[in-house]
């Protein structure tokens, strides 16, 4: 499923800490990572030898402790604007997943893998993997990445867009090698859908939600694995947070896109903010993936 991945740095503590989840996807098939730190030069024209030499250091002692994994490890320290450059190297190096950071703190205080982050969830053509950083004390304090259980508890949330389903199919892969539950979450939005359904018509509406969660249930049971579904009404970001707690989620597996009610994008506006503010990680299937 994850052969090879993209693994981007800042060099920070944050980055020391997000290394460390790696090893959770060897059980995926993993065998290559990629490490890559992007020398945003425009900041400080002329230094470019001097922080790519700084980078290279660092990115070696990531690369020895990722061998001793028994993994085969590339370094690159391209040239550019972060974000473009992390998309271009992982089309070019077809790998297929982007594994970042939410958190971190650069060179300079420069293209942190904070502000980053959030824009490659926007461009990127492969799956990207949102790990939250958290820093111990300082900016520059200890790095804690909530990977030890990556794959325990899977929490799927779900519009019937064609982009949500491929996020279920991810699902059900990862649970097909750890055993791992998998909850399906649709939230209604009651008070958008007043604006367009009678009462009656919502009801009717959420019957045949049901309907069709079950049936992804059961297919999913009928293979053996352990699966469930909600089907709730509130606010889609408020309740995707609600049931991401660490202690009963270990990753949120979604769409950066989707589609609500009357097509709108619901599940893409809220997808930024689930990867700002979910403490768990989240594993983003993209449109173009």
């Amino acid at each position: 499923m994850f052969r090879k991945i993209l693994l981007c740095s800042d060099l920070s503590v944050a980055s020391d800490a997000l290394v460390s989840c790696v090893g959770d996807l060897q059980q995926l098939g993993l065998e290559e990572v990629i490490l890559l730190h992007v020398v945003y030069a425009a900041v400080v024209p002329g230094l470019e030898n001097a922080l790519r030499a700084e980078a290279t250091k660092k990115l070696t002692q990531y690369k020895e402790q990722l061998e001793e994994l028994g993994l085969r490890v590339q370094i690159d320290i391209p040239l550019g604007m972060p974000v473009y450059a992390i998309e271009e190297e992982a089309s070019n190096y077809e790998v297929d997943a982007i594994v970042i950071g939410s958190r971190g703190e650069s060179l300079l205080r420069a293209a942190a893998l904070g502000s980053v982050s959030f824009k490659v969830l926007q461009i990127a053509r492969c799956p990207v993997l949102l790990v939250r950083v958290k820093l111990l004390g300082s900016p520059e304090g200890e790095g804690v990445a909530p990977c030890q259980r990556l794959f325990t508890s899977l929490l799927v949330p779900y519009d019937f867009s064609a982009l949500s389903a491929l996020a279920l199919q991810k699902a059900r892969n990862i649970a097909m090698v750890h055993g791992c539950p998998i909850r399906i979450l649709h939230v209604n939005d009651n008070q958008r859908r007043l604006t367009y359904l009678s009462a009656e018509a919502m009801k009717e509406q959420d019957a045949f939600d049901e309907e069709r969660l079950c049936k992804l249930r059961d297919a999913l049971v009928a293979e053996g694995l352990n699966a469930s579904y909600e089907l709730v009404e509130g606010v889609v970001l408020q309740e995707i947070l609600k049931r991401s707690d660490p202690r009963d989620t270990s990753l949120i597996i979604m769409g950066n896109q989707g589609k609500g009610f009357l097509r709108e994008a619901v599940l893409g506006s809220v997808a930024n903010e689930v990867a700002r503010q979910a403490e768990v990680p989240v594993l983003y299937v993209t449109a173009r993936s």
